[in-house]
């Protein structure tokens, strides 16, 4: 098949929950596509990191006493996790497209 690319669907516990195959009717209009999805990924990312950071409370008030970050919470890659790709400004794949599970 011409012009095709394939969507693959993950969960956040990395199970594969849909495989979806696209044919674009030329180059121009896949890398479209592409460019499109990729956005979405990356507006999505940004909108559920900035409401996760939102929504955290710190109930200690010293700021010398609290606990180190963990590797978890410092941001490191995990391809998997859109909100940590966004942070490290990985965005070419298309393996951590967040789902609504």
């Amino acid at each position: 098949l011409k012009h095709c690319f394939t969507l693959v669907q993950v969960s956040r516990y990395q199970q594969v929950t849909g495989v979806f195959t696209f044919q674009a009717a030329c180059d121009t209009t896949k890398g479209t596509w592409l460019t499109q999805i990729r956005e979405a990924m990356d507006a999505y990312a940004k909108a559920a990191s900035s409401t996760n950071s939102s929504t955290k409370v710190n109930k200690d008030s010293k700021p010398e006493e609290k606990e180190p970050a963990r590797s978890s919470e410092r941001g490191e890659f995990c391809i998997f996790s859109p909100r940590r790709r966004l942070q490290n400004g990985h965005s070419n794949s298309l393996r951590g497209v967040p789902t609504k599970s």
